[in-house]
């Protein structure tokens, strides 16, 4: 690569800002338009630093054609690089509106050392703009921002309320300012900053505005986030009361949300019963959780009569509940005992006589067979409900139970069954119940499956402690991500370090050769604690890793070295050879749609946003059309948030590889949008989300690449395990 002085680094650089205003030009698109997109396209997804590889998205910046600087602004927010503020700042003014939503978009992002510079350049723009998209995306912007002062936040805070106070603000204006205050007041949590009455006034009233003319979907978003915001302020009142009767149920989840806050405490007896009830189960949902937390100590009722819901999550939580639910009631116990082992069987009546009780199987695993070793439909209501009943019940002798659980045919039950073993309490460390919850915890911990092996390996450390410090290191020896984290973070402080050691360089070797950016946390993991047992004699087989692919371990094996030899180390990483670009033919080819058709053979339909996300939807495009999602599944259900799937391995951590880049903008993960899972930026793994609500908190971290438009029920009723028969990309929605 050419290296330019920074003399004509330095005056490119100002002729591409000068050039980058584009304020009344007169727009046609030039021949060489496509081919400069694909070279802004490469230049976002190499993520680069320097003038040179930056070079496309300034002139990008300055091209004559709309789509074009649209693509340049967005790319610039995504590459988080102060060096693109003045161009950004003179886009923000550009003849076209959605050039300037934009613009104010990514200057949120890049702000960085420029933070007071992009403050005025938004505050300014905000006093002029007239189209109302983009002045809500102004106000968004300056909401999010990294502020250093409380003075700061109250500076921005007020033209966000004025917004909010103004009867002539459009739907979208609004949404923008009550999303802003959102971000505002959540960023400034644990700062001496305080909502003003004036914003709390304004989210109040937009909290309650439900009859205004030509109410539109944008308008239950503006009374959405206008109760978020009152929420994380802490300002829950009456408001939250009225909301109830809100015909969205969004609304009235966030007002039942608003009772957890010590705010709501003097409201929960007159919300939390309209919630209970709700014809929605998301609001039931929402209440009982709140529920749990507050009052189900004292009175299970909401519980019990919630394990009988038509909605699976609902009646999940429920029976989750009942674990620590009202701990001196026996109907807890009587209810879970009827998921578990079954009903009991009814006492035989004789024409002319009185009942004679037969004499019932004792209660307790002593004497009833469970549920699940009769292979039940469903296994997740007994599932979740013999780790509640263990806790309830943890000294009535759970092991034979447990272990004729070891060999179930589904996975998830034995990850549940290790979880329950866990909830075992013994008398001390030398009784016959300690060495039974070792020996059980022992067995699953050398399951067959991964996930099997973390939960037992998981539940080792808390119970047994260094005790068990010879099946961490063994687990060391079958280098799954999941359990490999879970062994290091269990020996943590042994005292047998030699072998630790070992182990975990041969670890880190195993899970090295691979080269996968997916094996980042685990190789993370195994530095960390090898900088606590490793000395001298492992800095040979540690050095390689100073030039390890990921800068992330060449950094840490740096640190590890110089600690262990006390002579400084440099980490110098040296990238693997990226993915090459799909041409601009196959990304212009892009079949717009995805069904995904669940084993039940009902399906999902989602829209692809192929033109905000392009690089982001051809990655999941090529991996449907090689097959890679069909029989995988939706292995994290976090109801009232999202739901994930598509992982090979059914956990958090193992994905597709290399690592996808973020393609953060200005799409929202609104209720149905659908994005990249990750940990940590760039980090996308081909795990995908649907927000089963809105996640305003969840935009600029993670990228939204499409949205469901046909098949939500569907995904509303996703659970634990669901499996996916199969995605296929298409040209047509029908």
């Amino acid at each position: 690569m050419v290296r330019w002085n920074s003399g004509l680094r330095v005056a490119c650089l100002m002729l591409m800002v000068a050039s980058a205003s584009t304020a009344g030009r007169e727009r046609q698109e030039p021949a060489a338009a496509g081919s400069l997109r694909y070279r802004i396209l490469a230049a976002e997804d190499a993520r680069g630093s320097s003038p040179e590889e930056l070079a496309p998205v300034f002139e990008g910046l300055a091209s004559p054609d709309v789509a074009t600087v649209r693509m340049a602004a967005r790319a610039a927010g995504r590459l988080e690089r102060p060096l693109f503020t003045k161009a950004l700042r003179r886009a923000l003014g550009d003849s076209d509106e959605g050039v300037r939503a934009e613009a104010a978009n990514a200057l949120a992002q890049v702000a960085g050392n420029s933070y007071d510079e992009v403050v005025a350049a938004l505050r300014e723009r905000l006093t002029v703009e007239t189209d109302a998209r983009v002045r809500g995306v102004i106000a968004m912007s300056l909401g999010r921002l990294s502020f250093k002062t409380g003075d700061e936040r109250r500076a921005v805070e007020a033209p966000l309320v004025e917004i909010l106070g103004d009867s002539r603000s459009s739907v979208d204006a609004r949404l923008g300012a009550a999303t802003g205050l959102d971000s505002l007041i959540r960023g400034a949590r644990g700062t001496d900053f305080k909502t003003s009455s004036a914003a709390g006034t304004a989210l109040q009233r937009e909290a309650l505005a439900v009859n205004r003319p030509g109410d539109s979907g944008l308008d239950a978003r503006v009374r959405r986030m206008a109760l978020a915001a009152l929420n994380a302020a802490g300002l829950v009142d009456a408001t939250h009361e009225r909301a109830m009767f809100d015909r969205d149920p969004q609304v009235r989840r966030l007002a039942v949300a608003g009772m957890a806050t010590e705010a709501g405490a003097g409201f929960r007896d007159l919300v939390l019963p309209k919630g209970l009830t709700d014809r929605d189960a998301m609001v039931r949902y929402e209440a009982l959780r709140v529920y749990g937390r507050s009052s189900a100590q004292s009175n299970c009722s909401p519980e019990l009569a919630a394990i009988k819901d038509s909605n699976p999550h609902v009646a999940l939580l429920a029976i989750d509940q009942l674990a620590t639910a009202c701990p001196d009631d026996s109907r807890a116990a009587a209810a879970l005992e009827a998921i578990v082992f079954g009903p009991r069987p009814p006492v035989p009546r004789v024409k002319g006589k009185p009942a004679v009780p037969v004499q019932a199987p004792p209660p307790g695993p002593g004497g009833r067979k469970l549920v699940l070793e009769q292979e039940p439909s469903d296994w997740r209501p007994a599932a979740h409900a013999l780790v509640s009943l263990v806790r309830r019940q943890p000294a009535a002798g759970w092991a034979v139970a447990l272990g004729a659980l070891a060999s179930h045919p589904v996975w998830q039950v034995r990850a549940y069954a290790a979880r329950a073993a866990e909830q075992m309490r013994p008398g001390d460390a030398a009784d016959t119940a300690a060495a039974e919850q070792a020996a059980l915890l022992s067995r699953f911990a050398a399951d067959a499956n991964a996930n099997v092996r973390e939960a037992a390996i998981a539940a080792l450390g808390r119970r047994q402690g260094h005790r068990a410090d010879a099946i961490y290191l063994a687990a060391l020896d079958k280098p799954d991500d999941q359990v490999v984290m879970e062994a290091c973070a269990a020996l943590r402080g042994t005292a047998d370090r030699d072998r630790a050691a070992a182990a975990l360089v041969r670890a880190l070797a195993a899970i090295s050769a691979g080269q996968r950016d997916t094996s980042r946390d685990p190789r993370l993991a195994i530095l960390e604690r090898l900088k606590e047992v490793a000395g001298a004699p492992h800095a040979d087989a540690l050095r390689s890793y100073l030039s390890d692919w990921d800068p992330r371990v060449a950094k840490a094996a740096a640190e590890v070295l110089s600690a262990i030899t006390g002579q400084p180390h440099t980490a110098a990483p040296v990238r693997m050879r990226p993915v090459p670009l799909p041409g601009e033919a196959v990304l212009r080819g892009l079949k717009p749609f995805l069904r995904v058709t669940m084993a039940s053979g009902r399906s999902v339909v989602v829209r692809l946003f192929v033109d905000d996300t392009p690089l982001t939807a051809w990655r999941i495009v090529r991996l449907v059309e090689a097959r890679y999602y069909d029989g995988l599944t939706f292995h994290r259900i976090v109801p009232n948030m999202v739901v994930q799937g598509g992982s090979p391995g059914a956990n958090e951590f193992v994905g597709d590889g290399p690592f996808m880049r973020d393609d953060t903008g200005l799409a929202s993960n609104s209720r149905g949008t659908v994005g990249i899972s990750t940990r940590g930026r760039d980090t996308g793994d081909a795990q995908i989300y649907i927000n089963t609500v809105d996640n305003p908190r969840f935009d600029h971290t993670y990228a939204v690449f499409g949205e469901v438009i046909q098949g939500m029920d569907v995904v509303d009723l996703l659970v634990e395990g669901d499996v996916i028969r199969r995605i296929e990309a298409v040209a047509k929605a029908g």
